[in-house]
């Protein structure tokens, strides 16, 4: 299929590379990148609606089971028996939970103003962590939300947290980051080095934490609370960088290069629209 295809639409650069090395007889120029984005509609004359509370916000559905990355080569053969690595955690709640318990642990009055937002499904085992670390009043679980609301909660929060895989995710780009970014609020990225952080990097909309560095997490923490206690941005976003992610924009590219196939496939084969 993807040898007699006209052209191979990617979402990421990283898929694209991963397809170019697989299928080295494709030409490099057979692959086009469009990548997920946010729609304008959504987001346009949203504005946030806050109540004094130092809110960390994670909108999506959480996991509570680790996965085995596929062996490579002849390993495959032996799947399940072999596996290509240690367990991975699939975003759990676990290391923002902790680093918040010692937040409070060390800084007993931000247990007054910290506070930290869940929108989604919510895995009933850390549940458990919330009570065991005496988090109940700083954890406030939404549960399922219609998509209107869950764009409010993104401009709601003083910063948005979104957590990755391990290293297998270096080439996945989880599409809620560009909403994340439309939304301006701070990005707090818990995940490997990879597509994601370059992403966040580029539009300067957050920081990028390695997603079992609770020391640094803390730390993080900590820095940006201190800076919004005293007034100030705690990011620069690129807008220009991030307005070309608008879904309008990703479908007018598409849009051109559907019409390009058409043109060419009409001039060879001699025939044209009226």
């Amino acid at each position: 299929m993807l040898l007699a295809a006209d052209r191979v639409v990617c979402a990421t650069e990283g898929y694209s590379r991963l397809l170019s090395v697989n299928y080295p007889s494709i030409p490099a120029e057979r692959f086009l990148v469009s990548p997920n984005g946010y729609d304008e509609d959504d987001c346009s004359g949203k504005t946030p609606q806050r109540d004094g509370c130092f809110r960390l916000t994670y909108v999506g559905t959480l996991l509570d089971f680790a996965v085995r990355p596929r062996p490579r080569g002849w390993g495959r053969l032996f799947e399940p028996i072999v596996a290509g690595g240690a367990p991975v955690l699939v975003r759990t709640p676990g290391t923002i939970l902790e680093a918040a318990a010692q937040l409070i642990d060390s800084e007993p009055g931000l247990g007054n103003i910290l506070r930290l937002r869940f929108i989604g499904a919510f895995p009933e085992k850390y549940r458990q962590l919330i009570r065991d670390r005496g988090l109940e009043h700083v954890v406030e679980l939404y549960g399922y939300v219609d998509h209107g609301h869950a764009i409010q909660a993104m401009f709601d929060a003083e910063v948005l947290f979104l957590m990755q895989a391990g290293a297998g995710s270096a080439n996945v780009i989880p599409g809620k980051i560009y909403e994340y970014m439309r939304s301006g609020t701070p990005i707090l990225g818990l995940f490997p080095e990879g597509l994601a952080a370059k992403l966040i990097r580029t539009t300067r909309t957050g920081v990028v934490i390695s997603p079992d560095d609770i020391p640094a997490l803390r730390e993080q923490i900590l820095s940006w609370y201190s800076a919004w206690r005293r007034g100030e941005r705690l990011t620069q976003p690129a807008w220009p960088v991030i307005h070309q992610y608008s879904r309008r924009g990703q479908a007018e590219k598409l849009a051109e290069c559907m019409e390009a196939l058409v043109k060419r496939q009409q001039a060879v084969r001699g025939c044209y629209p009226p």
